[in-house]
């Protein structure tokens, strides 16, 4: 995997229009869902995510591969987003919002209306418990099975062991199947 995301990095530092959109069309949904679960904000998202496009551009050459191109990208992602709260002086807010954010981004259009309501309440209550959890806990959470990444890339990205991050993701599905 990595030597793919190596050649790609080169091919886009060569000049190869393909291999950029290539890399666009890969990672954009990806940044733009990452950005949105913090700021429930559409407009706000779509700037910030061009932002780390230009970022990762500017700084495509110092990508070095010891992890993955997806860890870069989310390690350059979350920067902007903090960089961002810092500059506007906000608190972070994971995953809140009102039912209509949720409804939009996670509506299924195959699943009948009743499992659709089922599963909007259901998402609900999960952002509730989410919202009484520590910061580090509810990102590591979110990370794992908002962003996809692995618990050996958010280990080395937190500098945590492995086994850290096992034990914290298994407390937070834990919570999550409490019932209230």
């Amino acid at each position: 995997m990595q030597n793919k995301d190596n050649e790609l990095v080169q091919k886009i530092l060569s000049g190869d229009r393909e291999a950029f959109d290539s890399f666009y069309k890969t990672y954009f949904q990806k940044v733009y869902n990452s950005i949105f679960l913090q700021l429930q904000d559409h407009s706000i998202t779509e700037d910030l995510t061009q932002e780390v496009f230009v970022s990762m551009i500017e700084s495509l050459e110092h990508f070095e591969g010891k992890s993955s191109l997806l860890c870069w990208i989310y390690g350059i992602t979350r920067n902007t987003v903090h960089n961002w709260f810092r500059t506007k002086k906000r608190e972070i807010v994971h995953l809140q919002g009102s039912e209509d954010n949720y409804i939009e981004n996670f509506y299924c259009e195959s699943a009948n209306p009743l499992t659709n309501a089922e599963y909007q309440e259901f998402l609900l209550a999960c952002n509730n418990k989410l919202q009484k959890l520590d910061s580090e806990s509810r990102e590591i959470f979110l990370e794992k099975h908002f962003q996809g990444l692995s618990i050996k890339e958010i280990a080395k990205k937190s500098h945590k062991s492995p086994g850290s991050i096992k034990t914290t993701l298994y407390r937070t599905k834990m919570l999550l199947l409490q019932e209230n």
